[in-house]
């Protein structure tokens, strides 16, 4: 996400590993610290390992059309060999943390790209970097 963000606000192209099409599971930052918070406060949450996304498998070359939406418009997409070991699909099985803590993502992942973006360009209009990790990440 970063990377796109960064690519999109400088002009840039982005970079697609492969072919685009390995799946991930894309969770709002506020949907976990909630989840957090509310096992915090729940019994039935002690020593249970839940796991916590949209249970919703998005492909790489899905959340690049989404990002273009957000933007509205359509960045140029360069297409680099697919990294090695890393796998073609990725998503959690939120089916425990339903049952567990009546669990349900409340943001969807348009909202939760236009919600970065934002985040992202005030970071940038405040000076800051938004640097979570080092470029070599």
């Amino acid at each position: 996400m970063m990377k796109f963000a960064e690519a999109i606000e400088s002009g840039e192209p982005l970079v697609v590993y492969g072919d685009g099409r390995q799946t991930r599971d894309f969770t709002y930052v506020t949907d976990v610290t909630e989840v957090i918070e509310t096992c915090l406060h729940r019994d039935e949450a002690v020593g249970k390992t839940l796991n916590i996304g949209t249970g919703v498998p998005t492909s790489v070359n899905e959340l690049v059309n989404l990002f273009s939406l957000v933007r509205s418009n359509r960045s140029q997409v360069v297409k680099s060999p697919a990294r090695p070991g890393e796998i073609s699909a990725s998503y959690a099985n939120i089916s425990k943390a339903k049952e567990t803590l009546d669990y349900e993502p409340r943001v969807g992942l348009r909202e939760g790209i236009e919600l970065f973006m934002r985040w992202y360009r005030d970071g940038k209009r405040n000076g800051s970097k938004n640097q979570l990790w080092n470029d070599e990440t």
